[in-house]
């Protein structure tokens, strides 16, 4: 699914890609532990962000905990880009040092 909200970021369609991350934070049942659930909960919200150029949001996604490294990292790059981008260097860095912990 997080392709799915990639593609209709990369087609102007943003009305679409924001349904299908409400649709996916309502679905459960998957393991914590395989990446496909855990890696697009985390990176569909940052890639609608991102790609819009949302720097404030970016800034202020919710980080998802996670057994795996990744799905946190990606979260805390997404804000360190957002809070740089949006002239906040002091989060910047904060989430810098948080991306290379988790990573």
């Amino acid at each position: 699914m997080d392709y799915l909200v990639y593609a209709y970021l990369q087609t102007g369609q943003d009305a679409k890609a924001q349904a299908v991350i409400e649709e996916m934070r309502g679905i459960g049942g998957f393991s914590e532990t395989f990446i496909a659930g855990p890696y697009a909960l985390a990176v569909s919200p940052a890639r609608y962000a991102v790609e819009r150029g949302d720097w404030n949001a970016a800034a202020q996604l919710a980080v998802r905990l996670s057994p795996l490294a990744n799905v946190e990292a990606m979260t805390h790059f997404a804000r360190a880009f957002g809070a740089a981008r949006s002239g906040n260097p002091d989060a910047a860095k904060a989430d810098v040092r948080q991306a290379r912990r988790a990573a």
